[in-house]
């Protein structure tokens, strides 16, 4: 048996690039951040033994040339997923279309406490959003009831009338 937890370590967008109005238009509660940023986050209870699941949004992530990494190790190789596939016949990109990413996080990489999540562009604009990672915690181990003890009873039995004593 295994519980997991979660931290929700960024809840809005977050534009990444070098053109602050690129998206106005259509994502215009984006802020924008510039080429990088930093967020931290814990996972309490970690089980760091388990693998871990990042999860998260991301618009216009048209190639590699991002950085994505937990606690100074890539998370997924070099960069962001490519979500952006290319229409088979004109060759264009749909980069307007928002793409959900589910990727692995090795148990090396996490810490109870004190982890950072770096997200880098070289220049390419793109948006991340609602930025969740799931987790395996620990739980103490359970110990099975002693066979001999009986359960405890909520309610105290009644002496039967001929065993009352007179100060009943």
């Amino acid at each position: 048996m295994f519980v997991t937890s979660f931290t929700a370590i960024l809840f809005s967008s977050q534009h990444f690039g070098t053109k602050p109005d690129l998206f106005k238009g259509f994502e215009p509660n984006a802020e924008f951040v510039g080429l990088t940023k930093d967020f931290s986050f814990d996972c309490p209870d970690l089980d760091s033994g388990q693998t871990a699941v990042l999860m998260f949004q991301s618009l216009s992530v048209g190639n590699k040339e991002t950085v994505l990494k937990i606690n100074g190790h890539d998370v997924n190789g070099p960069g962001l997923p490519v979500a952006n596939a290319g229409d088979s016949v004109t060759g264009r990109v749909a980069a307007w279309e928002w793409s959900a990413n589910i990727l692995l996080v090795p148990h090396h990489q996490l810490k109870v406490a004190g982890n950072i999540l770096h997200v880098e562009s070289t220049g390419i604009d793109f948006i991340i959003d609602n930025v969740v990672i799931t987790y395996k915690i620990e739980i103490g181990p359970v110990k099975p009831r002693h066979p001999s003890k009986p359960f405890p009873t909520a309610i105290r039995k009644r002496k039967s009338p001929a065993k009352r004593s007179t100060r009943d």
